[in-house]
């Protein structure tokens, strides 16, 4: 979903990266077209195609050296985020337009609001001519690149970013072939289900925001209950206090001396503390001190998805009430089920139903933290290591690293061009 569509864009010098490979070499067969279209419609083109994984990157940085003020990513979605990964860093205002040709495309569908397959190539070129342009926020992630946990990277991505279940797969479908489309994706979450292990994870939400739902209503009436029976109880609680006051000032003295015995104490597990924490996370954006933080819940999960987006998967409506401009992650995290229970859970996933489901969290936060559990770091190396097999984490379908990891939304970061349907 979008919401406050105002301005419009015009392209001076339109940069185009191609994936030639993309939905099995359709990129590459279409660009002729392409590109005969583009020349009637623009004055300056430059284009690269990519010629290796993360060329995308590389082609991008040099399109935004040439001066684009728009690059047309002709591609899937991991094309489209290594490129708005350039333009959000490059901090210039450079526009992103998108001709989704991919396996899934799911980036793109709340920006064609899911009309792409009914567009045709004057149809994108018309689009991004006239330049409807949307103000996007972004994800930002900071994560292991290897199960060493010798570097950690820090990325952007416009769509969705998960943990679990979810990560493994898109591991399984980026190293097979993808001749099924996006059945490749429903054939890797069949094996990938049957074999997963549904680790317990910790999880620590930034800026909680819960869903106005009757429930949470409700909710909301009780606790306004409760801090009325507060209010009531706080004159009988201050009276009391005045005759503990007493007591406790008797047993000061006692406690200072205690205290000081534990100090040394308290100190060496407080240096642990934060010797554990600093091997976690590492350096971390300050969400500490910008956001209220949730208590932080370990739990056995099968995903945990962070949306900016709403669709992954080549269509799955993991967070179907996302809205890609309103400052929050749309948090969904599902619990860990029997092999049915999961199976179900994917299929509602295809209407965005599993947020009714039982045991399943739906709610929204500005940031996320993602730890792995103490009994890993107990565990030998290579055990550790095909443990983590089970903490992947994926973005736009790339699976790019594993837990510890933290993920915080950018505000209005991408201007992109989408569709506006006519009234």
């Amino acid at each position: 979903m979008i919401k406050n569509q105002k301005s419009t864009w015009t392209t001076t010098h339109l940069g185009v990266v191609v994936n030639p490979t993309s939905s099995k070499g359709k990129a590459k067969k279409m660009w002729p077209d392409i590109h005969k279209e583009l020349k009637k419609n623009f004055k300056k083109i430059s284009f690269y195609f990519t010629e290796r994984k993360r060329d995308g990157f590389v082609k991008s940085r040099k399109l935004i050296e040439e001066g684009c003020n728009t690059i047309l990513v002709i591609s899937g979605d991991g094309l489209i985020n290594e490129v708005a990964n350039e333009i959000i860093k490059s901090q210039k205002k450079i526009a992103l337009a998108i001709i989704p040709i991919g396996t899934g495309s799911d980036t793109a569908k709340p920006i064609y609001q899911s009309m792409q397959a009914k567009l045709k190539i004057k149809d994108f070129i018309r689009i991004i001519k006239k330049g409807d342009l949307q103000v996007y926020d972004v994800g930002k992630a900071k994560y292991y690149t290897t199960k060493a946990m010798d570097t950690r990277e820090e990325r952007y991505f416009v769509n969705i970013a998960s943990v679990g279940i979810t990560a493994l797969i898109c591991s399984k479908v980026n190293k097979s072939s993808k001749k099924l489309g996006a059945w490749s994706y429903a054939w890797s979450c069949c094996q990938t289900t049957i074999s997963y292990s549904f680790p317990p994870t910790l999880y620590t939400i930034f800026d909680q925001k819960d869903f106005p739902t009757v429930e949470n209503k409700q909710k909301g009436k009780e606790e306004k209950k409760k801090e009325i029976e507060i209010e009531i109880k706080k004159e009988e609680e201050i009276e009391e206090e005045e005759e503990e006051e007493e007591e406790e000032e008797e047993k000061e003295e006692e406690e200072e001396e205690e205290e000081e015995e534990k100090g040394e104490e308290e100190e060496v597990e407080e240096n642990e503390k934060e010797k554990e924490k600093t091997s976690q996370i590492g350096s971390h954006w300050g969400m500490e001190e910008k956001y209220d933080i949730s208590p932080t819940q370990k739990k056995k999960i099968a995903l945990f998805a962070m949306g900016i987006g709403t669709f992954f998967g080549g269509g799955m409506m993991v967070c179907p009430k996302s809205v890609v401009n309103d400052g929050y992650f749309d948090c969904c995290v599902a619990p860990s089920v029997s092999l049915k229970e999961t199976i179900q859970l994917m299929i509602q996933m295809r209407s965005g139903s599993h947020i009714k489901s039982k045991g399943v969290s739906y709610t929204r936060g500005k940031g996320v933290k993602l730890e792995l559990p103490k009994s890993i770091w107990k565990l030998s190396e290579k055990k550790r290591k095909r443990e983590l097999d089970s903490y992947r984490i994926e973005l736009e379908g790339e699976d790019v690293g594993f837990l510890p990891a933290k993920f915080e939304v950018v505000p209005k970061a991408l201007n992109i061009i989408v569709y506006k349907i006519e009234n």
